[in-house]
């Protein structure tokens, strides 16, 4: 079932796919940004110990500096928008 309106969480990452032939890409990136932490330390907040241990399921991934950027930049654009950022982008070209 499709979520519509108001039945799409507001911290949901979705980018449009406006680049062809760059699926796994486009995937990849709603994978790793939808589990993000949005700051360094968040990663730090309950769901971890001192020591890094996972103690529940509801870790976040630390993305490092040029994904944190991206996904600060492109989080208030629309889906079609965010696609072309990244498209633009320099760094997930090369990647990719």
């Amino acid at each position: 079932t499709s979520l519509t309106g108001d039945d799409i969480p507001a911290d949901l990452f979705f980018a449009r796919q406006t680049v062809p032939n760059a699926c796994a890409t486009q995937a990849i990136l709603s994978v790793l940004l939808n589990n993000a932490s949005s700051s360094p330390t968040e990663s730090k907040k309950e769901g971890t110990t001192e020591n890094g241990d996972a103690n529940n399921a509801s870790q976040t991934l630390e993305v490092g500096p040029m994904l944190t950027q991206l996904h600060s930049f492109i989080q208030s654009f629309p889906p079609d928008l965010r696609g072309e950022a990244i498209g633009a982008s320099e760094e997930i070209r090369q990647a990719h």
